[in-house]
């Protein structure tokens, strides 16, 4: 399946922001109120006793859960690191969201605990950290599930992580076996 959303990190400007999202028809209450949102495929799985959410439609896997406390960016970049050291559900590669992937999450209508997300995932992401710059300032762009939009902060604020993976990536933490040709 090719990739279909960035998965590096970029600067965006707010009209960049906007093309986006008319281009994958994501709602965003505030500037695309008529989009329809991405249509997922979304199936929970338990990966040594890992939650994960698989995303067939976009080839994203995501941390069920969440972080269960919300940090400032140069923080939430620590808690990843650490993350990824325990290999959660065997994989050391995951990562903030590119906006594009975060909003790939945003539902049209409020589903979970009265949030813009699947009931898939956790209820305590209300806000969430992206990778994504601004242009013009060092504030990173969030995506607010309580009201269904993306914006951008300042990175002294706190926000949750919601960490993905690509699943065509194969940064296991575990390798696989090579039969023994003795």
């Amino acid at each position: 399946m090719p990739k279909i959303f960035r998965s590096e990190p970029t600067t965006l400007s707010e009209e960049e922001v906007k093309t986006m999202l008319k281009k994958y028809d994501f709602f965003d209450y505030n500037i695309n109120r008529e989009g329809h949102g991405f249509a997922n495929q979304f199936e929970v799985q338990l990966i040594k006793d890992d939650k994960i959410v698989i995303d067939r439609a976009s080839d994203l896997m995501w941390h069920q859960e969440g972080s269960s406390k919300h940090f400032r960016f140069k923080k939430a970049k620590q808690w990843l690191e650490e993350f990824n050291q325990k290999g959660y559900a065997g994989y050391r590669d995951w990562r903030l969201p590119t906006l594009e992937e975060a909003m790939s999450l945003m539902e049209r209508e409020k589903k979970n605990d009265n949030l813009y997300i699947d009931s898939v995932f956790n209820d305590k992401q209300r806000w969430i950290w992206t990778c994504d710059l601004i242009k013009g300032l060092s504030w990173m762009w969030v995506i607010n599930f309580d009201n269904g939009f993306c914006f951008y902060h300042k990175l002294c604020h706190s926000f949750w992580i919601q960490a993905v993976r690509s699943i065509q990536s194969s940064l296991q933490v575990f390798p696989k076996r090579i039969k023994n040709s003795i």
